[in-house]
């Protein structure tokens, strides 16, 4: 699921026991090149995703709502941001996300895998931070704020889906 490369054998078993219920991550001599073009790509198909939802709810008058959605795209527009600052000033290469050209579920189902993708975000982060082992604050500071907006971002979509439900009613 998420690639990375640590020697940390204690990490490493507490990642498997966390992540009981997921698939296998990517073997372990997957570079950080990969981590880092997964993670942009990630961040950069959450900015589209948001930057649309935050259009939807605008379109049918939710603007309370579509501004939680705005700033969750701020948020993901800035770890990309952030991410490939990171990556370039370490001397690590990535993969630039082709065009995000997909569709989006804003259904009541589709906005609760919202809350979903987004735990699942913060995970992956987790994991990221211990991959870097320590080895430059300043990145694990980034990665540690990133993974604390994934987390916030379930919260918003969390907000999101109950009102929406509760509009329904």
């Amino acid at each position: 699921m998420y690639p990375y490369n640590t020697s940390n054998e204690r990490a490493k078993k507490s990642i498997v026991a966390a992540r009981k219920d997921f698939p296998e991550p990517l073997a372990n001599n997957t570079s950080l090149s990969e981590l880092f073009s997964n993670a942009i790509a990630d961040e950069t198909m959450d900015s589209a995703k948001y930057k649309a939802l935050m259009d939807y709810l605008t379109k049918n008058g939710l603007d309370d709502l579509a501004q939680l959605a705005k700033t969750m795209y701020s948020d993901e527009s800035s770890h990309k941001m952030l991410l490939e600052a990171m990556a370039d000033d370490d001397g690590i290469e990535y993969t630039e996300p082709s065009d995000m050209t997909e569709e989006f579920d804003f259904s009541l189902e589709g906005l609760l895998n919202n809350v979903s993708s987004e735990i699942e975000g913060a995970r992956f982060y987790r994991d990221f931070m211990r991959v870097l082992n320590n080895e430059n604050a300043g990145d694990t500071e980034v990665i540690s704020d990133i993974m604390n907006d994934e987390q916030n971002h379930a919260v918003l979509n969390s907000l999101i889906y109950s009102t929406l439900l509760s509009n329904t009613k």
